[in-house]
């Protein structure tokens, strides 16, 4: 257990590591190295998750344009993003350009987990 103030300046017992604030229960923010996320204090955001600098956000976030620009996995298909485009794809899928494919276009050609080569390339 962890002693630290609750968001009331009351000393509690944290029962998570890492947390800066925290009820009985569950972390309400982290220390300055690690990420929020469902109540816990992270070094890295888990899978269809990105950072937001200081929490983990789920690639179903929902937000307007006007007011928050859309950022994270918008690929249902996407393993791990950064805030503009998908890194790597879930299992069945093939990375192109920043999204997941179901196979390679024409003229590019699959290595594992990604497709190569340009599609006005003759391979």
């Amino acid at each position: 257990m962890f002693i630290v103030f609750d968001v009331y300046d009351d000393i509690v017992s944290c029962p998570k590591s890492n947390c800066a604030t925290c009820d009985s229960t569950k972390c309400l923010s982290c220390d300055s190295d690690y990420l929020f996320y469902e109540g816990e204090c992270l070094s890295s955001c888990p899978d269809k998750t990105y950072s937001d600098g200081s929490a983990c956000q789920s690639n179903q976030y929902l937000c307007s344009s006007q007011t928050h620009p859309c950022v994270g996995c918008s690929d249902s298909n996407c393993k791990e993003c950064d805030s503009t485009k998908c890194l790597t794809c879930d299992a069945k899928y093939l990375l192109y350009q920043g999204e997941c494919v179901d196979s390679c276009p024409d003229r590019t050609y699959a290595d594992s987990s990604a497709c190569y080569g340009k599609p006005n390339h003759i391979l």
